[in-house]
């Protein structure tokens, strides 16, 4: 993992990574935003890692992207308004994660599926917030 920039609007953070399959191969896909602390590598192989742009504030919200690499090297990835708080990847590569926005007292949370093949699902769920239980 690395990221670069300054995080000004001439020079963005761009942040990288790169992924060592057991065969040599590598893959590096790069995003803009800083790393937030969500990584996580499924049973399969997949990687999963997340950015985010914006200061949190309502002028600035957080932006944030999920990008997953499949073994085969393939990235899809899919942008969501607010911190990602849950990831989970399911055996078969599907990737799914949540996020959230608000205060305590008014949280939207948002859950997003990211497909092998690369299509996107989103819902924002009823009642609130998403449990850890996710894949």
């Amino acid at each position: 993992m690395t990221t670069a920039g300054l995080g000004t609007e001439t020079n963005p953070y761009q942040s990288t990574l790169t992924v060592l399959r057991p065969d040599g191969t590598t893959y590096a896909v790069t995003q803009p935003g800083r790393f937030d602390e969500k990584r996580i590598v499924g049973v399969d192989g997949t990687a999963a890692f997340s950015t985010y742009t914006g200061s949190g504030t309502s002028a600035d919200p957080y932006q944030s992207t999920l990008t997953v690499i499949h073994p085969d090297g393939a990235s899809h990835s899919a942008d969501a308004t607010g911190r990602i708080e849950h990831v989970r990847i399911g055996v078969d590569g599907t990737a799914a994660f949540s996020t959230y926005t608000g205060s305590d007292a008014s949280v939207e949370t948002t859950l997003t599926v990211i497909r092998p093949d690369g299509a996107v699902h989103t819902r924002h769920p009823a009642g609130g917030q998403v449990r850890r239980r996710v894949g």
